[in-house]
């Protein structure tokens, strides 16, 4: 069988002191991951200019250069059969930024076939690398099929990985939502707390059957439902991310702006994680 691919896309190119530390970060992540999964590394590099631009001195014999628009590019490279995981970083550091991490990476997030790991500004201050001889994958799920494909990927990675699997649901977030909602619309109903009492059941029900799924393929996985109605994101930070080496959530590109698997969830988790954010469509 032949050897799986990590295509890493880095700017390597750029000039600003900012770029070049998240290049490194970067490129070291890569490169420690690739050796834990036993993966090549193929690095490129696009350019929407012409290739002549680029001096002799500033190349790399270990990177290709390739020309054309960087979305399209990058998402071609990416269906090479051999490739299993793409791999860029973002500038976005805050909300703020309404770009969340560029419209490049947006794209690339929204239409990848494969699974995309985003190495966000805080992961890159924090100078992450892989360190630790026992991971950590958190999962954050929806518990419905939005999520399957980035449960069924986070199984495959922790077997390759040797590591333990936190499957995270926010019950509170979503009651949360609902309340804004009902709030908003000035619905009053006598039966909404009966309803919240049937979302927190199904939660701990469907918790409880995924952990033992998960048992049963040998995996090392416990679960955690938060209860308290706050955003998932502020949540995770307040409980430095479960300590995870990783995070992977489940979207698909069926809103413009990921507005798909939990709100703007997986925005506001990509730009403030001090991990490496996994991304997986579901098609």
């Amino acid at each position: 069988m032949p050897t799986k691919t990590i295509l890493l896309c880095d700017d390597v190119f750029a000039k600003k002191e900012e770029a070049k530390e998240r290049s490194r970060v970067l490129q070291k992540l890569t490169n420690d991951l690739s050796q834990r999964l036993k993966n090549k590394v193929r690095t490129i590099a696009v350019l929407d200019i012409p290739k002549e631009v680029i001096t002799t001195a500033d190349k790399k014999s270990d990177i290709e250069i390739l020309k054309g628009l960087p979305v399209e590019v990058i998402l071609k490279q990416a269906k090479e059969p051999n490739v299993e995981m793409l791999v860029m970083g973002t500038r976005a550091r805050s909300g703020v930024k309404r770009t969340f991490l560029g419209s490049v990476a947006e794209e690339i997030v929204r239409n990848a076939d494969v699974p995309v790991l985003v190495l966000g500004s805080h992961a890159v201050e924090a100078d992450y690398s892989l360190n630790k001889k026992t991971l950590k994958i958190l999962v954050i799920s929806d518990l419905s099929d939005t999520s399957g494909g980035a449960e069924r990927f986070a199984a495959r990675f922790a077997k390759k990985l040797n590591a333990e699997i936190i499957l995270f649901h926010s019950v509170g977030d979503q009651i949360k939502h609902m309340k804004d909602m009902l709030y908003s619309q000035r619905v009053k109903s006598a039966g909404v707390e009966a309803l919240f009492d049937e979302m927190k059941e199904f939660a701990e029900t469907s918790m409880s059957r995924k952990i033992k799924a998960y048992k049963a393929q040998g995996l090392k996985a416990t679960g955690h439902i938060a209860y308290e109605e706050v955003e998932v994101s502020k949540f995770l930070k307040k409980n430095d991310w479960q300590n995870a080496d990783f995070i992977v959530m489940g979207t698909h590109s069926r809103g413009r702006f990921l507005k798909a698997f939990l709100g703007s969830t997986t925005r506001r988790v990509m730009l403030s994680a001090r991990v490496p954010v996994i991304i997986v469509r579901t098609k």
